[in-house]
């Protein structure tokens, strides 16, 4: 009884972890998204205003 418990803990601990990577590394690629974004529409700018 108490092994499987372990092996339960073990498996979920497990499961929990690759959810907060996979949820960290989403929200990290979508700050990079907009930051590339925000990024481009102020090389935009700058062209535009130095024409």
């Amino acid at each position: 009884m108490r092994l499987t418990i372990l092996v339960l803990s073990l498996v979920y601990t497990l499961f929990l972890y690759m959810a907060v990577e996979m949820g960290v590394k989403h929200f990290l690629n979508v700050a990079e998204i907009k930051e590339m974004k925000f990024q481009s529409l102020i090389h935009d700018e700058n062209e535009q205003s130095s024409k």
